[in-house]
């Protein structure tokens, strides 16, 4: 969780709204520290206080706007609960994400093929939510919940599919896609659970 009650915290959290503002405008090589510190109203000297270069401001503002310290306290919570109601609540909170960080989304579909930093940034952050959801449904099949399925097939379809719904449908503003409300991700799971739970499991 952000800490925003210390004058150093707010400060930080500034040079990292910045970053990210100036990056989902100019790009990741056009958003300089001289033209963060500027926006701020700092000298360079300022921001390389609190961070060691762009990289690591950049990568500390993704962890904190990212999906996945949320995906773990999610998965902790809901760890005792049906699958059908865990994935529910794991998509919702990845959508809810990715619609308040639609600066960084830009900034990843847009830079993350052809700038090594970001797209680093990108990969890592993508690999450690990878790594928990397949943590999480191994479980499912240990306990029965679900069958033998491909865990890591089964994360890329799983998030990627609620993404590209986002992308095309409220990026892309495509008005003959249905709505990404909760009847759809309900539906989305249910699709899900149909083919990953062999005859007899429950859920």
């Amino acid at each position: 969780m952000r800490n925003c009650h210390s004058p150093s915290s707010e400060r930080r959290q500034q040079f990292m709204d910045a970053a990210i503002e100036l990056a989902s405008q100019r790009g990741y090589e056009g958003a300089t520290i001289k033209l963060i510190a500027e926006k701020c109203n700092v000298t360079v000297g300022t921001i390389y206080h609190y961070f060691k270069n762009k990289e690591d401001l950049f990568r500390q503002a993704v962890q904190e706007r990212a999906f996945t310290s949320i995906l773990a306290t999610l998965l902790n919570d809901i760890d005792e609960l049906p699958i059908e109601k865990g994935l529910f609540l794991v998509a919702q909170g990845f959508l809810k994400v990715i619609r308040e960080a639609g600066m960084l989304v830009s900034i990843f579909i847009s830079e993350s093929v052809h700038n090594h930093e970001i797209g680093t940034i990108y990969a890592d952050m993508i690999s450690q939510n990878r790594q928990m959801m397949q943590a999480y449904l191994d479980k499912k099949i240990h306990t029965g919940q679900l069958g033998a399925i491909d865990t890591a097939v089964a994360v890329q379809i799983f998030f990627g599919h609620f993404f590209m719904a986002y992308f095309h449908k409220e990026l892309l503003k495509m008005d003959n896609l249905p709505d990404i409300d909760e009847t759809f991700v309900l539906n989305s799971v249910n699709l899900f659970l149909r083919s990953w739970q062999q005859e007899g499991t429950h859920v």
